[in-house]
């Protein structure tokens, strides 16, 4: 006589998967789904590091833009961030520092200087494609490279003399020393940029520089 068994029984070895097993989703299968909604939600909010801009639904790439923007300025640029590398390093190295008061007092000369002429540091910068930012930097540049120099830019009063002579310039009278004060910016500024750009090219001369990149 047949005993039937108290347990529960299971099923046999091989059985196929039921209908819940089947439709159960795997944990890895959690985890790519999620991956993928993420991945393309960064794509759509970050579409602009891939795509510039499209048009009539077809995309022009960033990189394009890049790439016809070396070819157009890529050696100017390039040259100028070599050049800018050598001053700021050569500066660092001599352990000149040029303080925020200083950078802040030469941008108030600017500032004050555009107004003068009627018009305002955000305009004449905006007109250059140029920003504060980049001025500030600029001017920190040549303050060190004034400090770095030193006295080889400093104007005599015989060289303002020989300038007012040589260019027969006339002076009304009682304006004497606000004209010499003029002739002394200009032939500082012009002694200044003769040289800092010698010193650049020495710069330069000594560097070791290795392109990788060719324009």
């Amino acid at each position: 006589m047949h005993q039937e068994s108290g347990g529960v029984s299971s099923s046999p070895v091989g059985a196929p998967e039921s209908a819940q097993s089947r439709n159960k989703i795997k944990p890895w299968m959690a985890i790519v789904i999620v991956v993928v909604i993420l991945f393309v939600a960064l794509a759509y909010y970050y579409r602009g590091l891939l795509v510039a801009v499209t048009v009539n639904g077809s995309p022009i790439s960033r990189f394009s833009v890049i790439r016809a923007l070396e070819k157009d300025a890529g050696k100017r640029v390039l040259e100028s961030l070599v050049t800018e590398k050598l001053i700021t390093d050569e500066i660092q190295e001599k352990g000149i520092v040029v303080g925020d008061d200083e950078v802040n007092a030469e941008l108030v000369k600017i500032e004050e200087s555009v107004t003068a002429q009627g018009g305002t540091l955000d305009a004449a910068l905006e007109a250059q494609g140029m920003t504060r930012e980049a001025l500030t930097k600029d001017i920190r540049i040549r303050l060190g490279i004034a400090k770095l120099l030193g006295d080889a830019a400093q104007v005599s009063d015989s060289d303002i003399d020989a300038f007012i002579a040589e260019n027969k310039v006339t002076i009304p009278k009682g304006e004497e020393e606000s004209y010499k004060n003029q002739v002394r910016a200009q032939l500082k500024d012009q002694k200044f940029a003769q040289e800092a750009g010698t010193w650049i090219q020495g710069l330069q001369a000594q560097a070791n520089i290795s392109y990788f990149v060719q324009y």
